[in-house]
C-alpha cells in the first residue's frame, strides 16, 4: 500500500525511527532496497533538471518546475523522502515548439502521441523520454482531462518566482502559495487517488507557517479553484492533522459540498 501510494519513503524512515525492531527483517530490506533506489533516482534527476533549465533558459525560455524535486525539497526538506517519476516543467505555450527543439537537441524523444499535430503548441501536455536513459519529462502549459482544464501558463507564476536549493545549483520555483493552490488543482484532477498528494500539502502547510492565507484564497476563487483548495485542505487536516488558520477552517465548515 505504501508503494501504490508513493509514500514508501515516508513509512520507512517513521519505522526505521520509531520502531525498527517491529519490522521483519524482510520487510525492511525490501523498503531499504526501494528508498535507496529511489534516492539515487532523485539524484539523478536533480541533476538533470538543473541541466534542462540552463539549457531552455539559453534560449530565452523560463520553464517552472513542478511537483517532483523542487516539490520534495519545498515540502519535505529532503530529496530522498518524495518519490518523483518524472520531470514536469510548466511552460508558456506560444514557447511549446522551441521548448521541443531543446529537448531534442539534449537527448530526448517524444513519446506522447501527438506527433505531426497540426498545432503541436496546443496539446497540452508533451512527453518526452530521454535516448538511453530513464529520465522522462512532461512539458505542460495546461492541467487538462476529460471535462478539466486550468491554464498553467500564467504570467503572475513568472512574476513570484521563489529560488530552491538542490543539491547542485538553485533553481526558480513557484512561490508557495501559488504551488498549494497547484497541488490542490493537480489532487482534483486525479481525484486524489494516490495519498502522496495529500501528504504534499499537508508538508508544505506545515513547512511554510508564514504562507499568505489571504491571497491563497483570493487567487483560487480567481482562478475558479476555490473548492478544489478547500477540499485539499480538508483532507490534509483530517487525515495529517495540519493546522490550518481559523478563516480556512471557516470557509471549508461554509462550504457544504466538502464533506
Amino acid at each position: 500500500l505504501s508503494k501504490t501510494h508513493g509514500v514508501a519513503p515516508l513509512v520507512y524512515r517513521n519505522l526505521a525511527m520509531i520502531c525498527p525492531a517491529a519490522m521483519p527483517s524482510m520487510i525492511h530490506e525490501a523498503y531499504r532496497r526501494h528508498n535507496q533506489a529511489n534516492a539515487l533516482l532523485n539524484t539523478l534527476l536533480s541533476k538533470e533538471l538543473v541541466t534542462l533549465l540552463d539549457a531552455l533558459a539559453a534560449k530565452g525560455i523560463t520553464a517552472i518546475p513542478f511537483k517532483g524535486v523542487t516539490l520534495a525539497q519545498v515540502a519535505y526538506g529532503d530529496l530522498s523522502l518524495r518519490e518523483c517519476a518524472d520531470i514536469d516543467l510548466i511552460v508558456e505555450q506560444e514557447a511549446i515548439p522551441q521548448a521541443r527543439k531543446i529537448l531534442w537537441s539534449q537527448g530526448y524523444q517524444l513519446t506522447s502521441q501527438d506527433e505531426g499535430a497540426d498545432d503541436e503548441s496546443a496539446e497540452p501536455y508533451h512527453f518526452f523520454q530521454k535516448r538511453n536513459g530513464i529520465v522522462a519529462v512532461d512539458l505542460q502549459w495546461v492541467m487538462a482531462r476529460r471535462h478539466f482544464g486550468f491554464r498553467l501558463d500564467r504570467s503572475v507564476f513568472w512574476s513570484r518566482l521563489k529560488p530552491i536549493n538542490l543539491p547542485t545549483k538553485s533553481v526558480q520555483g513557484l512561490c508557495p502559495e501559488d504551488l498549494l493552490i497547484l497541488l490542490c488543482v493537480h489532487g482534483s484532477k486525479h481525484a486524489w487517488e494516490q495519498l502522496k498528494w495529500i501528504c504534499d500539502v499537508a508538508e508544505l502547510v506545515r513547512r511554510r507557517p508564514t504562507l499568505d492565507w489571504s491571497r491563497v484564497l483570493f487567487q483560487s476563487n480567481e482562478w475558479h479553484c476555490r473548492r478544489m483548495v478547500l477540499l485539499g485542505l480538508a483532507m490534509a487536516q483530517s487525515l495529517f492533522d495540519t493546522v490550518l488558520p481559523r478563516t480556512v477552517l471557516h470557509e471549508i465548515q461554509a462550504d457544504v459540498d466538502i464533506p
